[in-house]
């Protein structure tokens, strides 16, 4: 399997010329003109560009996850110049890309045994969030078997990446309903109503996570059946309020305020 880059200088809109790369994929940022991209086999492909935008340098490492037994989700985030994967089976994985040769840091879990006995395991399309200047590693969870790790979550975990401990768990609410692009919540004592049953009846179906990097970060989620989101404070888990509508949908959050 083959497949190739295509690098584009964004004050001339010139093209450079495609890259082939050994059936790997993705574009991880890895410092000055350096990428990383996942390979088929578990590896890590690495490409360093020149001031034109053309290949210097390549390197290919050994596998550090086996796709067939416990893949990882391409889904990753980024604390400096580590990345940090997660696998169907809740494995973490660090990836430095510092250097011109990745470095891959320990292993660690998600769940304990007894909580992976439960069926723990992570859930949603955008499953991992991470607060920088804090170290917090948020990853959206539920319950269910193999091959459910798209299926929504149900709670927020909160992890310390520094000691690899869970620090807190943070239940979910539904973060609210539209239809046709319009919310069924409204202001008034008809809203109140409404946003009481939607926490107490309605399942989360939170798809989506994402954490502002101010220093007060907010923990924002999303579903793919609606355009409202859920906000909470990002320290303390506590649900703050519901924001909508954005859309019909979320396909994904994004957080460019509050940090470089």
């Amino acid at each position: 399997m083959a497949g190739s880059f295509s690098v584009a200088n964004a004050s001339t809109w010139s093209t450079a010329c495609p890259i082939e790369t050994p059936g790997c994929s993705l574009v991880y940022p890895a410092g000055p003109r350096r990428f990383l991209s996942l390979c088929a086999d578990g590896s890590v492909f690495t490409l360093t560009l020149d001031d034109e935008g053309r290949e210097a340098s390549r390197g290919l490492s050994k596998p550090f996850f086996d796709p067939k037994v416990d893949p990882v989700t391409e889904k990753a985030v980024r604390v400096g110049s580590q990345w940090y994967f997660v696998s169907f089976d809740n494995v973490v994985h660090a990836v430095d890309g510092s250097g011109p040769t990745p470095v891959f840091g320990p292993t660690w879990s998600l769940v304990t045994d007894a909580e992976k006995a439960e069926d723990w395991r992570i859930g949603g399309n955008q499953h991992l969030a991470v607060h920088r200047a804090t170290g917090r590693l948020y990853a959206l969870m539920h319950r269910g078997g193999a091959d459910t790790h798209k299926d929504p979550g149900e709670e927020v975990w909160i992890f310390d990446i520094a000691t690899q401990k869970r620090v807190a768990r943070v239940p979910l609410v539904n973060p609210g309903f539209t239809v046709y692009g319009f919310p069924i919540t409204s202001a008034g004592g008809v809203g109140r109503v409404i946003d009481w049953l939607l926490d107490r009846f309605a399942p989360p179906l939170v798809g989506f996570i994402n954490v502002t990097q101010d220093d007060q970060p907010l923990l924002v989620t999303s579903s793919q059946f609606s355009g409202m989101l859920g906000v909470y404070d990002a320290r303390t888990g506590a649900f703050l309020r519901r924001v909508g509508p954005t859309g019909w949908t979320s396909d994904v959050l994004q957080a460019p305020w509050g940090g470089p």
